[in-house]
């Protein structure tokens, strides 16, 4: 489904489908029933079951028409298709030679690309009304095969450098939700849509997209190196979304009523809208003395908000030709209530307040451990389990939020689990748990474990 969505009509590949009766093509279909025509490499060599030509005449005779019998009776089609070559291999320049020799001895092989032999097969397949298999799904069947060939699908470097996975995943999401989007805003705003700083970007993101690369199963260098391009394409995209912000920024006009108070825009890079619990900093002078504050949207109608995190900090204003200056300030972490338009921004307006905050029942935790609002009702269990009501369909699930070690065996690809295992868990465990916030906003609960894992096996 997928592959159709970007145009392609065909497809090649080896694992994720497995067993004897697999043919060389078949038509893979989709979800949404979108099909696909697909050329399988066999289990017994994937993409590589003539890697190695011999040089000597003879010896690729036998080579190349042992791999025609074993291959044939796969074929739905009067082609066989033999790979020569692989991506850990250097092109073997003899091999021309011997086909024009062989080709002297009645043999019929044709030296192509992979688009030519599915073009001439698939061709052949509608010129003789040959009927193919259809598999469906994600293709993840593998190693059914009774010659017990390798085919796995290496789901096991999921987990393979997570340090840099997490980082992947950082850096696309800047990339693509926030600078590329923001950017398309400042433009339609008449500001400029700094394509050749994205697109700089784009390439330290994709450099790291090769499957050795991403997969981290590559020797920690490789790693290094990728972290590096991480960075880079980060900067550009932070320093691309601020731009685009900026320019709708120096266009917003404030309401009279709201002059004086401390402005923030919140801006929606998604094509839907929100109604989520927005996060921000407000920086207020030092010395100013307030016990709560108040949130106004633009039309001047109070949000429901409270205040997380309060400290003291400096701003320092270095102009040319002009003295240093500083000055003490007070940042605040708000959190509100707001609606954010879709591919849009809103205006915000934070006022100090002199009234102090009154304690009310509108406390998303009006009992220890136990959190609640409309939607969801959280219970803490005592050993840092959770238990999570759906009020709206009152499905529960329980025991949740626990962590379990296990021994692996295996490499970078793959997970292996021992023949015999040592396993913990925190299921039996006392965790510290504290609140940490309490607001009709948000709340907040830490759950600290002292959890013993075996040193090795």
């Amino acid at each position: 489904q997928i592959l159709k969505e970007f145009g392609f009509s065909y497809c090649a590949l080896w694992r994720g489908i497995s067993g004897k009766d697999v043919k060389t093509e078949f038509i893979w279909e989709g979800a949404d029933g979108s099909q696909i025509k697909t050329v399988h490499f066999l289990d017994e060599c994937g993409y590589l079951n003539l890697k190695d030509v011999s040089e000597n005449v003879e010896e690729a005779k036998t080579q190349i028409t042992d791999a025609v019998h074993q291959y044939q009776q796969y074929a739905t089609t009067s082609n066989v298709l033999l790979m020569n070559g692989y991506d850990h291999q250097l092109p073997q320049k003899h091999v021309g030679q011997i086909i024009n020799c062989l080709a002297e001895n009645g043999f019929h092989i044709v030296h192509a690309k992979l688009t030519d032999y599915i073009q001439d097969t698939f061709a052949e397949i509608a010129e003789k009304n040959i009927a193919l298999d259809t598999c469906r799904g994600e293709l993840c069947e593998v190693n059914k095969n009774p010659a017990a060939t390798f085919n796995t699908v290496l789901k096991g470097c999921y987990s393979s450098r997570a340090d840099v996975k997490i980082e992947d995943f950082q850096t696309e999401n800047l990339l693509l939700r926030y600078a590329e989007p923001l950017m398309v805003m400042g433009m339609l705003r008449g500001g400029k849509y700094r394509d050749d700083f994205l697109y700089t970007s784009w390439k330290y993101l994709v450099q790291n997209h090769a499957h050795d690369s991403i997969d981290g199963c590559s020797i920690g260098e490789v790693n290094s190196d990728m972290k590096k391009r991480y960075t880079w394409s980060r900067t550009i995209s932070a320093q691309c979304a601020k731009e685009g912000m900026h320019q709708i920024a120096s266009q917003i006009e404030i309401p009279e009523n709201m002059h004086g108070l401390h402005m923030v825009h919140l801006f929606n890079s998604l094509p839907y809208g929100l109604e989520n619990i927005v996060e921000f900093s407000v920086e207020t002078d030092e010395g100013k003395f307030f016990k709560d504050i108040d949130v106004f949207d633009c039309n001047g109608n109070k949000l429901e908000s409270q205040i997380g995190k309060i400290y003291d900090c400096g701003r320092v204003d270095n102009l040319i030709d002009q003295p240093i200056g500083w000055q003490k300030k007070r940042n605040l972490t708000v959190r509100a209530g707001v609606k954010l338009p879709a591919f849009g921004y809103t205006t915000v307006f934070v006022k100090t307040s002199d009234v102090p905050v009154i304690e009310t029942e509108h406390r998303i935790s009006q009992t220890f451990g136990i959190l609640e609002n409309e939607n969801l009702l959280v219970s803490i269990n005592p050993n840092g389990t959770l238990d999570i009501q759906n009020k709206i369909n009152g499905k529960t699930l329980s025991g949740g939020n626990y962590f379990k070690d296990s021994i692996d065996i295996g490499d970078l690809y793959i997970y292996s689990p021992p023949h015999q295992d040592i396993v913990t868990t925190t299921l039996f465990s006392s965790p510290q748990i504290s609140q940490v916030e309490n607001g009709p906003v948000s709340a907040t609960y830490k759950i600290l474990y002292r959890y013993a894992v075996p040193r090795d096996y």
